[in-house]
């Protein structure tokens, strides 16, 4: 069996273009476990909902990482819902700096937009693994637990429920 990753494109409108045929699991080793994959995913929608992400919030449960590199050569950002992966870099082919560009500003922005665009017309999923996302045990540290945050309870409505957020403000530069 060779590794794969696309098990099907489809259009805008539903339309299969391709759909990959043959066993999915055999002789396939394992590359995560489902805890990992969970407390992985629940981590990455804290992205959107209280860190550097917050900009890539959609209409529905998503998760994501931002990304800047030294000296502002390269920004993206990488996120998922339960129907697409997209990615957005921004950098410059020559590899000069840009003008202080990081991952949770402009590209953010720009996979906001794609996946809203995307996602036109299509119901809203919880993410894969969000019944097991939701019953983890997370130990907080003590500053947390004692500003009275459930982060658990962040993390279920995070991952089963939309997220109505109204999109950010364009930036504007004197630049």
């Amino acid at each position: 069996m060779i590794p794969y990753a696309i098990l099907e494109i489809r259009d805008n409108r539903g339309t299969e273009l391709y759909k990959r045929h043959g066993s999915t699991a055999a002789g396939l080793p394992v590359v995560a476990g489902q805890d990992a994959v969970s407390q992985l995913t629940g981590m990455m929608t804290g992205v959107l909902a209280y860190g550097t992400g917050k900009a890539a919030r959609l209409d529905r449960p998503a998760a994501g990482k931002t990304g800047t590199s030294s000296d502002y050569r390269d920004a993206w950002f990488v996120g998922f819902t339960a129907d697409l992966v997209s990615g957005v870099w921004l950098g410059n082919d020559n590899n000069d700096e840009m003008k202080k560009v990081t991952g949770g500003g402009l590209p953010a922005r720009l996979w906001h937009d794609f996946m809203m665009e995307a996602h036109a017309g299509l119901p809203v999923r919880p993410l894969p693994y969000a019944s097991e996302i939701a019953a983890q045990s997370v130990a907080l540290p003590p500053a947390t637990e004692a500003s009275g945050t459930d982060l658990q309870g962040l993390i279920t409505r995070l991952t089963t429920q939309p997220q109505v957020v109204t999109p950010a403000p364009p930036v504007t530069s004197d630049r």
